[in-house]
C-alpha cells in the first residue's frame, strides 16, 4: 500500500517573536525539518530557540511540547523532529529567541511533512 506523504514549505523566519505561516494539516503525525543558518562561530550562547505550535482554530496557539519547553538549536545544521499523536488542525513554528552575537544573521527555514 502506497501512503501519500505531503511536504509543505512554511518559509523562513529571521525576527524573534515571529512565526512561520501556518499550515492546515490533516494528519496526526508530522515530521519537521528545520534548517538553521547564519549562526556565527564566535557565538558561545545557544544559537536560536524555537517552539513548535499547534492550533485547533488558527487563532489560539499552544506549545506542542508536552512539558511546554522550547527547543534550543546550537549550530548551523538541519534538524528533524517527529511528532505523533498530535490531534491539531494547524501547525506552525515560532522563533522565540536568538543569541546576541547572531541576532542580525541567524535565520530558520522550516518544512513539514505529514502522512
Amino acid at each position: 500500500m502506497l501512503v501519500s506523504f505531503g511536504v509543505h514549505d512554511l518559509g523562513t523566519i529571521e525576527q524573534v517573536n515571529t512565526t512561520t505561516r501556518a499550515v492546515h494539516v490533516q494528519a496526526h503525525e508530522f515530521t519537521l525539518q528545520v534548517k538553521v543558518s547564519g549562526l556565527l562561530d564566535s557565538d558561545s550562547a545557544p544559537g536560536v530557540t524555537i517552539r513548535v505550535e499547534g492550533s485547533l482554530d488558527d487563532q489560539d496557539w499552544f506549545n506542542l511540547d508536552a512539558g511546554d519547553q522550547d527547543i534550543q538549536l546550537t549550530a548551523n545544521d538541519v534538524y528533524g523532529f517527529a511528532l505523533s499523536t498530535c490531534p491539531v488542525k494547524y501547525l506552525r513554528l515560532a522563533l522565540v529567541g536568538k543569541s546576541a552575537a547572531s541576532a542580525s544573521t541567524a535565520k530558520v527555514h522550516v518544512q513539514v511533512g505529514a502522512v
